[in-house]
C-alpha cells in the first residue's frame, strides 16, 4: 500500500461524483454491480498508471548480514524482492506438488546469492535442488548449515579459551619456578659473601708466595718492635 497524494488526480477523472458504497457484504451481489464496476475500473487504471518498476539492482544489493539469521535475511530480502522484482507474489508458495512460480524461483536465487559465502557454499555442495527446489526446501536447509556451523564456532571458541588457559597457567608455573630459584641463588650469593667477610686472615696466607711471607713477616716485626719503643719511652 502506498498514499497516491498528488498522484490521485491521475486516477480521479472517471472516478463517479456522488459516493459508491458496498451495498451488500457478498461482493458478487447484484445490487453492487454499480460499485464493482467502479472498482475494477479503478483497478485497471492504477495498474496502468502505476506500472511495478523492475529493479534487480536493488534486489542484488540485499546482502546477508553478521548479526543476521537466515531466517531474518529472507523476510527482508521477501520486502525487497516484492517491491522490486515486478513479479506477482502467488497465494502460497510450491508444497513439491504445485508448480515453482517466476516469483518463487527468483526469490530462491537471490537468496542463494545473498547469504553468506560459507552458507552458501555448503548448501550448494549438499543440497542437489538448491537451483531447482522449492523455496522452503532450500531455505530449511540453508538453517540447518548454519546451525552447524554456529555449532563448531562455539566448539573452537571453547578450545581456544581452554588452551588460553592452559598457557596461562603452564607460564605462571615457571615464572613462579623462576622465581624460587633466583631467590636460593640471592640467598646463596649472601651467605657467601658473609662468611669471607669474616674469614681470618691466616686463613689466607697460604695463597701467598714464599717471598710475600717474608716480607710479611718482617713487616709485623718491624711494627712491634716500634710499638715496643714507643711503651718504653
Amino acid at each position: 500500500m502506498a498514499k497516491l497524494g498528488t498522484d490521485w488526480v491521475k486516477v480521479s477523472s472517471d472516478f463517479p461524483e456522488n459516493d459508491v458504497c458496498l451495498i451488500n457484504p457478498q461482493w458478487d451481489d447484484r445490487v453492487n454491480a454499480r460499485y464493482r464496476a467502479q472498482i475494477t475500473a479503478l483497478q485497471q487504471r492504477l495498474t496502468y498508471t502505476f506500472p511495478v518498476r523492475l529493479n534487480m539492482t536493488k534486489i542484488a544489493e540485499c546482502k546477508q548480514q553478521d548479526a543476521e539469521t537466515v531466517s531474518q535475511y529472507l523476510s527482508r530480502l521477501t520486502e525487497i524482492h516484492d517491491t522490486n522484482s515486478g513479479l506477482e507474489k502467488p497465494d502460497a508458495l510450491a508444497d513439491g506438488q504445485a508448480a515453482i512460480t517466476a516469483w518463487e524461483a527468483q526469490l530462491r536465487n537471490s537468496f542463494m546469492k545473498g547469504t553468506t559465502p560459507e552458507i552458501a557454499a555448503i548448501v550448494k555442495q549438499q543440497c542437489i535442488a538448491w537451483d531447482s527446489g522449492n523455496l522452503t526446501q532450500v531455505e530449511r536447509y540453508a538453517i540447518h548449515v548454519e546451525k552447524l556451523l554456529g555449532d563448531a564456532k562455539d566448539r573452537k571458541t571453547q578450545k581456544r579459551g581452554k588452551d588460553l588457559n592452559t598457557a596461562t597457567i603452564t607460564m605462571l608455573q615457571a615464572v613462579s619456578v623462576q622465581r624460587k630459584r633466583s631467590d636460593i641463588v640471592r640467598k646463596t650469593k649472601r651467605t657467601r659473601t658473609r662468611k669471607a667477610r669474616w674469614q681470618p686472615p691466616y686463613i689466607q696466607l697460604h695463597v701467598l708466595s714464599a717471598e710475600k711471607l717474608d716480607i710479611l713477616q718482617e713487616t709485623v716485626q718491624s711494627r712491634s718492635r716500634l710499638m715496643g719503643r714507643g711503651r718504653e719511652g
